[in-house]
C-alpha cells in the first residue's frame, strides 16, 4: 500500500495558516467583519476589472462557466479532506435555489461590468447590506433599532444619488445590479436558513 507524505512546504504552510489563524481570533468581531469587508471589496472589484478584460473575446456564459469550474478547484482540498459527508444536505431545495440565483448573479453582474463604470457597479452591489437588513427583518423576523433604520436610510439615500432615476437616462447595467442585489440578498437569507 502506498502511503502519501506530506511534502514540507505543507507543514510550513499549515504552521503559517494556524498562526495567521490565531491571531486573528484574538481580534474584535467588528475588526474581523472590517477585514472581510475590505478583502470581499477588492476581490469584488479585481473579478470585475478581469470580466472586462475577457469578455469582448469570451460570451458572459464561458466567463461564468470558467468562474464556476476555478471556484471548485478552490474549494476541491476541502472537500477531499471532509469526504462526501461534506456535501450531504437535509435542503437540497433551498441548496439548489442558492445555487441558481448565484448562477443569476454572477450573469447580472458580469453583464452590468460590461455596460457601466465598475465605481458605480461597486458602489450599488454595496447596497446588499441595506437590502439584507430589510430582508432579514421581513423574513426572519429580526428586530432593528433606531441606529440601524438611520443606516439604512442613509443608505438607501446615498444608492438614489448614485443612480440618479429621473435625472439621466438609465444605464441597463444598473438594471443588472439590482437583480444581481436581489439575489445576493435572498441567498443570504438562504444562508441563515440553512445553517
Amino acid at each position: 500500500e502506498l502511503e502519501w507524505r506530506r511534502p514540507a512546504s505543507y507543514k510550513i504552510a499549515m504552521g503559517f495558516l494556524t498562526a495567521f489563524a490565531r491571531g486573528f481570533k484574538q481580534l474584535s468581531g467588528p475588526v474581523r467583519a472590517t477585514i472581510f469587508v475590505a478583502v470581499a471589496g477588492t476581490l469584488f472589484t479585481l473579478s470585475m476589472s478581469a470580466v472586462r478584460q475577457v469578455s469582448p473575446g469570451i460570451h458572459i456564459f464561458e466567463v461564468v462557466l470558467f468562474r464556476s469550474i476555478f471556484g471548485v478547484l478552490f474549494m476541491l482540498p476541502w472537500i477531499i479532506h471532509q469526504g462526501p459527508a461534506a456535501l450531504r444536505t437535509s435542503r437540497p431545495g433551498l441548496l439548489a435555489l442558492r445555487g441558481v440565483l448565484a448562477f443569476i448573479v454572477s450573469v447580472s453582474l458580469f453583464s452590468a461590468a460590461l455596460l457601466m463604470p465598475l465605481a458605480d457597479l461597486t458602489a450599488i452591489n454595496f447596497t446588499r447590506p441595506i437590502l439584507t437588513s430589510i430582508a432579514a427583518i421581513l423574513f426572519l423576523g429580526e428586530v432593528v433599532r433606531l441606529r440601524r433604520w438611520t443606516a439604512i436610510i442613509v443608505g438607501f439615500i446615498g444608492n438614489l444619488i448614485i443612480i440618479r432615476p429621473g435625472f439621466q437616462d438609465l444605464n441597463p447595467g444598473v438594471l443588472f445590479v439590482l437583480a444581481a442585489v436581489a439575489g445576493q440578498t435572498w441567498n443570504s437569507i438562504n444562508i441563515k436558513i440553512l445553517t
